[in-house]
């Protein structure tokens, strides 16, 4: 009795350092858990972006307009999550900018909305929030979400786009997950 209490007990710690480590993994990924600051340059052609987003005419219209443009050229991709696993600790906006492969993570998409959202003058800091949550019950996911007025806010989830996942939606638990890749 006392060998399988042991047992136990060992195993419980093994669980407990592998839940630490993937912890301090996802603390280690910029704009993951924390908010990666703002640039203050951006890329010629985000640059345009933003000036046509200036031109919308409300808060709604400028957040689809942002959405359509990221998501034409980026998309998300469930297995590339994990085969391009060393782009989740890229952070310098010009590199990701300038990447040779159209997929990009979620985070990222929503580091890259974030830039356009706050620099269009359409939203600042405090309209947009992160949220977390997890997808195919394994994988940790992050959405947009946005307050267009005091009554109503948006959920933004780019990186699900290609898999149906629609404009005002969010992937999460199994949506999204058995949907086959749009060609968006």
């Amino acid at each position: 009795m006392r060998k399988v209490i042991l047992k136990i007990k060992r195993h419980r710690v093994k669980i407990l350092a592998i839940i630490i480590l993937v912890m301090l993994i996802l603390a280690s990924i910029p704009n993951f858990l924390w908010k990666k600051s703002l640039p203050k340059e951006v890329p010629e052609e985000m640059d345009g972006w933003i000036k046509e987003l200036k031109d919308t005419g409300d808060k709604e219209e400028c957040l689809y307009k942002a959405y359509d443009l990221v998501t034409s050229k980026w998309r998300g991709g469930k297995y590339k999550t994990y085969t391009r696993f060393p782009w989740l600790f890229v952070s310098d906006l010009n590199k990701i900018w300038n990447q040779d492969s159209r997929f990009m993570h979620c985070m990222t998409f929503n580091y890259i909305m974030r830039i356009l959202l706050i620099k269009s003058g359409c939203f600042n800091e405090e309209d947009i929030k992160q949220r977390i949550n997890m997808v195919c019950v394994i994988s940790p996911h992050q959405y947009l979400n946005v307050k267009i007025d005091d009554e109503r806010s948006i959920n933004i989830d780019a990186w699900g786009r290609v898999y149906g996942v629609e404009f005002g939606e969010h992937t999460r638990g199994m949506y999204g997950c058995f949907n086959r890749q749009l060609s968006v």
